[in-house]
This record gives structure tokens, sequence and C-alpha cells, in this order.
């Protein structure tokens, strides 16, 4: 499953998005957002209703989430929607600059837990 990410003020363009994977072979989730987008915090403000979704409509128990070791933009939005570090492993990524992956877990208790202050 995969959703398109636009801004407001520009319906017309699409800026990043975010996939869904029932049966993770290496994550639940993964994102991509267009570069003049970071740091403004829309994927994590799109992550949110995503992560939700998955937990309470789609049944998810846990997510695994994934991004570069090193890679600290993408590390920033697991932690903000409380994943929890797991493991780091060798990974072969299209740059050369990474050869490793992170992984983490969020599980649905926390989720809801979270999200019910």
């Amino acid at each position: 499953m995969g959703l398109g990410n636009i801004l407001k003020t520009e319906p017309q363009n699409l800026i990043g998005c975010i996939e869904l994977f029932e049966s993770a072979t290496t994550e639940n989730r993964g994102f991509w957002l267009g570069k003049k987008y970071w740091g403004n915090g829309y994927m994590t403000e799109a992550v949110v209703p995503v992560m939700d979704y998955a937990f309470n409509h789609l049944g998810f128990e846990k997510m695994i989430l994934a991004n570069a070791l090193g890679y600290n933009r993408s590390r920033r939005i697991k932690e903000k929607t409380l994943g929890r570090l797991i493991g780091t492993k060798p990974f072969q990524f299209v740059g050369s600059q990474y050869s490793e992956s992170e992984f983490w877990e969020v599980t649905k208790d926390d989720w809801n837990q979270r999200n019910s202050y």
C-alpha cells in the first residue's frame, strides 16, 4: 500500500510517499521525501496518521522500521514516532556511503498509549 504526500498549498505536486508492507521482509514502513522539503516536519506529520491507521484499522501489532546507519534525518523521525532501536546489520544501499541499516520497532500498545494523553 502506498500513499502520496502533497502540500495543501501545492496539491498538484507530489512531494513524497509512504509505503506500508504487511509482511515485512526488512521493514513494514518506508518513505521518501523530495530533498527540497526536508527539515520542515512534513514526513513526521504524514507518518503519524499512517501509523495510526496501520495499528488501528489494518491490524498491525508492531511495525519494524529501517534506515541507513548515519542517516540522522530518517533516524529522528523514528525517534519522534516512538521507534525503539533493536539493532543494526550490514545492508546494501544504492549509494556506497552507507553500508549498515538500523532497525527499529514500534508496538501497537506503545503507539496507542502515546496517543491517549
